[in-house]
């Protein structure tokens, strides 16, 4: 199947026709890993406030190794939290919202090994800035519309619209 092919339907489901898969935008992948991004650190920042609030209350004298601790701990929960959603179809929460799907490029589901990979790609050249700028100017030049990672994992980002049945 040409992944570069005009938009494809996938099998009917129930009170849909079917499902239209074009690839998606640079500007909708932005703005989807953006909200994901935001979701994880704003969840991050939740869960080791309170937990640090908690800690000065008890007035241990480990508080401060238990919250040291915490500060790696907790983002590390919340990035596996977010990979276990997005192993499940390929969408996490931002493409969810978004309706945006990683789809391999010989169509059909992609393997679980290519999506854990294509996430921690991400989250691990997050902190140099510069690797994810590169990748994003790349999806924005390549004309499908696919990121550098996806070009070497044989994925890619589709908008799945829904065909109801009228």
């Amino acid at each position: 199947m040409n992944p570069y092919a005009p938009p494809r339907e996938a099998g009917p489901g129930v009170g849909m026709v079917g499902l239209i898969l074009t690839p998606a935008s640079p500007t909708a992948r932005i703005a989807a890993r953006l909200l994901e991004l935001t979701a994880f650190f704003s969840t991050s920042l939740f869960i080791l406030l309170a937990a640090v609030k908690g800690l000065e209350r008890v007035g241990s004298p480990y508080a401060k190794d238990l919250v040291v601790l915490l500060f790696l701990l907790v983002p590390v929960v919340v990035v596996l939290g977010h990979l276990m959603l997005f192993v499940g179809d390929g969408s996490g929460v931002g493409k969810r919202v978004y309706g945006l799907r990683v789809c391999a490029l010989e169509g059909g589901v992609v393997a679980t090994w290519r999506l854990l990979l294509r996430e921690l790609l991400f989250y691990l050249a997050l902190p140099t800035v510069l690797i994810p700028l590169i990748d994003l100017t790349y999806a924005f030049a390549a004309p499908h519309h696919q990121t550098l990672v996806d070009h070497l994992l044989g994925t890619q980002v589709m908008q799945v619209v829904v065909e109801r049945a009228e």
